[in-house]
């Protein structure tokens, strides 16, 4: 008889948790800039993310599309066109914006550099005379990833993603990643600049796996990984039929506990909404305490 009764209150416990909403700008991307002034290469393009047809998408296409080419610039005498995709330079592959920036702002001296360009179904290479350029502007020093994996990058003169910074509670100091190690894949492909490496970080679900393979001031290469950072997760609501039942409701202040549940009435429940408190005895008796109060959003 014990067994039976300890089975039935076994299989009428019932709980459910989910984890902490994240803030709106957990998936905002930080950049600290500088103002430096320097000769930089002029290919005289201007470009943006080839991304993939579906607006929901991270995944990006292999190159960058070409926007703008001005008329007596290195690219628009080589004969790049709008529409084109670029697709590497010097043999470095360009597939965000800010890795060509990276490579351009490398360079020390005018030369002729090649570049690999699809046009349509055909990929062309285009042999670019580089002309240099002085500028004084606000450049993008390294880029902030604060929520999963808690890390800033910069770029190389190659344009690959270095980290520049590494938060006490970033999971990739256990995965033995250390400042100043260059990452040269993320999640099996190429990571791209620290920008669109930061963009890609952002497209993972917390708690998701995590396989990074980084090179390390001896040359030597790892391949490191572990799991994105997931919210805390909370108890939401908790059951012992007959006994009693707890609920509270996310973002919304308000909470119900009932005990004794008598399947028609309860020997007791308490309801809360904000300020508003409901008490209720075998539904014969009850009274409110405070007031439900309206604000404004």
């Amino acid at each position: 008889m014990r067994f039976l009764l300890f089975s039935l209150l076994l299989v009428s416990c019932s709980y459910t948790v989910q984890p902490a909403d994240l803030p709106p700008s957990f998936y905002g991307i930080d950049v600290a800039e500088t103002i430096e002034s320097a000769e930089t290469a002029f290919l005289g393009v201007e470009t943006s993310l080839l991304q993939s047809d579906d607006a929901f998408s991270l995944d990006v296409q292999p190159g960058v599309l070409i926007k703008d080419v001005g008329d007596d610039s290195p690219a628009g005498i080589a004969g790049l066109r709008i529409g084109d995709i670029l697709l590497s330079y010097d043999g470095h592959p360009t597939d965000d914006p800010q890795r060509l920036t990276s490579l351009l702002a490398s360079e020390r001296h005018s030369r002729t550099v090649p570049l690999e360009i699809q046009r349509g179904t055909e990929v062309l290479i285009a042999d670019v005379e580089l002309a240099m350029k002085a500028t004084s502007q606000l450049r993008s020093k390294y880029f902030i990833e604060r929520g999963l994996l808690r890390v800033a990058f910069s770029n190389t003169l190659e344009g690959m993603p270095q980290i520049v910074e590494l938060d006490d509670l970033s999971p990739l100091l256990s995965a033995g990643v250390v400042v100043g190690d260059v990452v040269q894949s993320f999640q099996g492909r190429d990571p791209g600049s620290s920008f669109e490496l930061v963009r890609r970080i952002r497209g993972l679900k917390p708690g998701e796996s995590v396989t990074m393979t980084v090179a390390k001031n001896d040359g030597a290469q790892i391949k490191v990984t572990c799991e994105s950072w997931q919210p805390e997760t909370f108890l939401t609501e908790v059951g012992l039929w007959p006994l009693f039942y707890y609920k509270r409701y996310p973002g919304q202040d308000k909470g119900v506990f009932t005990c004794g549940n008598l399947v028609l009435v309860d020997l007791f429940s308490y309801e809360r909404d904000r300020n508003e408190q409901k008490y209720s005895i075998l539904g014969f008796f009850g009274w409110r305490t405070g007031a439900l109060i309206l604000e404004e959003e």
